[in-house]
């Protein structure tokens, strides 16, 4: 018992160290991120300020996840600037400071959560350097040529990003008939004069689009692009009223909420599949296994059936109930019929050697434990009686030897002699 209790505590602190071992390295492969949502370039802004503008957000969440049917906007925001390749992890702070991929995400996984929703992409502005110092500086602004991979990724061909009027630029930009006075840091543009025929500019500055819709192609979903993320970031949204712009392109007709979508997984519930067929099951549906040929099936199996149940009732017989003691009485039976047989065969020494072996085993078992040899009791009967012990154990000898004395009077000796060395009298 002690050895169980002692195996089962090493599982359960086994499986203790694990979980917490799983669990660190679930809290160390999130930290990047957390970090990220939290700092001047998250969101953790607009998730504040939703309720006031009239709007419902929803995070993701792995558990209980809802099916994309379940909300009528994707929020997007990119950090990534190439979704084919993986950028490797900054060691110094040089590196981190100009950190352009914050945070990796596959074009597979992009090209999925955009077709799976009408999606709202929000481009990157910063590199790492904001996260580290916590200040927006132009030195930490991505240079215009480093978005040539990321928007021919997303359909914009050789159109440049523009960053026209450096510190703030305060403009009104109106969109859904509201009119927001837009500040932003360093705006970032698009320049329209080289706008795709595939998009339209929903909202811009003087400089370049601000907002654009591109509609579907052989390769792409449809989608909307928000060049300057300063308007919904936690860096920007208090400034000028950008919340408001924010509020007007975010505005949905249905009361659907607003996917936040900060996960670079997949965590939507999947949609019904379109092409399933329902069907109405009733009895004749289930009547159509007993129709023919089946029924030729059901007949043979009730007539092996029939004639399993007559060989068990009426030839046999019906069940008889043992007694509890049928165990016991199936021993004592094979024992007395194995001694009738080794009688009728004149095999009376064999079996009284086999009696006597397995007397004193027992015997030996029952004193010292399961599996416990005979020389053990006898050193113990030599202890108790070493004249008796010497005299059993030549009896023993005598009985199970090739030459057996006479074995009526040999075993009343052998019983009287067990009986008072077992009893030490």
């Amino acid at each position: 018992m002690p050895d169980q209790t002692s195996h089962t505590a090493l599982l359960w602190a086994g499986g203790l160290v694990a979980a917490l071992g799983l669990g660190l390295v679930l809290l160390t492969s999130g930290a990047g991120d957390r970090q990220l949502d939290r700092s001047a370039l998250g969101v953790q802004g607009l998730v504040e300020l939703a309720p006031d503008l009239g709007l419902t957000l929803e995070l993701p969440r792995r558990i209980a996840a809802r099916k994309a049917s379940a909300y009528s906007l994707r929020i997007l925001p990119l950090y990534d600037l190439n979704l084919d390749t993986t950028e490797a992890t900054p060691t110094t702070r040089a590196e981190q400071l100009g950190q352009r991929t914050l945070r990796e995400l596959t074009w597979d996984v992009f090209d999925q959560k955009t077709a799976a929703l009408p999606t709202l992409v929000v481009l990157p502005k910063w590199t790492g350097g904001v996260i580290v110092t916590g200040v927006a500086l132009p030195d930490f602004l991505i240079r215009p040529a480093g978005f040539a991979t990321l928007l021919e990724q997303i359909g914009l061909y050789d159109i440049p990003v523009l960053h026209p009027t450096p510190g703030f630029a305060t403009e009104p930009v109106t969109l859904a008939g509201t009119t927001a006075q837009v500040a932003l840091f360093y705006p970032q543009v698009l320049n329209r004069a080289q706008m795709p025929k595939t998009c339209t500019e929903r909202a811009g500055l003087r400089a370049g689009a601000l907002l654009i819709d591109c509609t579907a192609t052989e390769d792409l979903p449809a989608i909307t692009i928000l060049t300057d993320p300063d308007i919904l970031n936690t860096h920007g949204i208090t400034l000028g009223q950008n919340a408001a712009f924010a509020r007007a392109a975010l505005r949905q007709k249905d009361s659907r909420p607003i996917y936040l979508d900060t996960s670079t997984d997949l965590l939507l519930a999947p949609e019904a599949d379109a092409q399933a067929q329902h069907y109405t099951r009733d009895s004749a549906t289930l009547l159509r296994f007993f129709a023919w040929p089946l029924s030729l099936l059901w007949l043979a199996g009730a007539m092996v059936f029939g004639v399993t149940l007559w060989r068990g009732l009426v030839r046999f017989g019906p069940v008889r109930n043992l007694p509890e003691d049928r165990l016991e009485i199936s021993k004592r039976a094979a024992i007395t019929a194995r001694a009738r047989l080794m009688r009728m065969s004149r095999n009376d020494a064999p079996m009284v050697a086999e009696f006597v072996q397995t007397r004193l085993q027992a015997l030996a078992d029952q004193t010292f434990g399961k599996g416990t040899g005979t020389d053990r009791l006898y050193a113990k009967f030599a202890r108790t009686n070493p004249a008796q012990a010497k005299d059993l154990q030549r009896l023993v000898a005598a009985l199970t030897g090739p030459t057996p004395p006479d074995l009526r009077a040999a075993l009343t000796q052998f019983h009287d002699l067990l009986e008072r060395l077992t009893h030490a009298t």
